[in-house]
Formats: C-alpha cells, sequence, structure tokens
C-alpha cells in the first residue's frame, strides 16, 4: 500500500517507486495489487492512483498488469523521517559502553 508519504503531490517519489518495484516483483502474482490510500482531495486520490498505474505500466513489459486500487484502509508503518527521528534520538541516548572493572581483576603485583 502507498500513503502519503510514498508521494510528492501526486507523484510517487523515490520511495513510492521502489515500493511499486517490490510489490511487483516481490509478491506472488496473485498479490501483486498496488493500493493507493485515498486522500482527504478526490481529484489528488485519482492523480496519485493515475499516475501510479503509468509507472507499473511502464515497468510491467510482459505479462499481467497489476491493478492500482484506491483505499481507505489506514497505511500501516510509519514516515522515514520519523523513524529516523526516533533512532537518532535513541542513539544519542545511548550510554558509551564500558568493562566493569571489579576486584578479581586487579593485580596486586
Amino acid at each position: 500500500m502507498l500513503g502519503d508519504h510514498h508521494f510528492a503531490g501526486s507523484e510517487p517519489t523515490e520511495a513510492g517507486r521502489q515500493k511499486i518495484c517490490r510489490i511487483l516483483t516481490e509478491a506472488p502474482p496473485h498479490h501483486r495489487i498496488v493500493y493507493v490510500h485515498r486522500t482527504a482531495d478526490p481529484q489528488v486520490t485519482a492523480d496519485r492512483v493515475e499516475n501510479t498505474q503509468r509507472l507499473v505500466d511502464q515497468l510491467v513489459v510482459h505479462g499481467h498488469k497489476p491493478q492500482v486500487v484506491a483505499t481507505s484502509v489506514p497505511v500501516p508503518g510509519w514516515p522515514a523521517e520519523e523513524a529516523d527521528r526516533v533512532w537518532r534520538k535513541f542513539e544519542s541516548s545511548t550510554p558509551e559502553p564500558r568493562i566493569p572493572i571489579s576486584s578479581a581483576d586487579i593485580s596486586t603485583e
């Protein structure tokens, strides 16, 4: 499924194009349907479906061309920018690794 973060306006972004390619190559043939999440503006949704179908038509040279369908089902996942922000915050809060010093490790020579 393609969500808002897979489009710049009504054109698929690089992430959107990669997602479409993954659907076309990795999904079992009977599951190769590209779903486009509906927006509040029906024209934007229609443009996204049309542009996505055009890209699918360019990528599939031989064989069955998968459908592109608008859907209201919520998009799973979250935008990469948000995931990156959370990861960077996690990384910045991780303490430096330290080897604990125990009395057994200290030599008395």
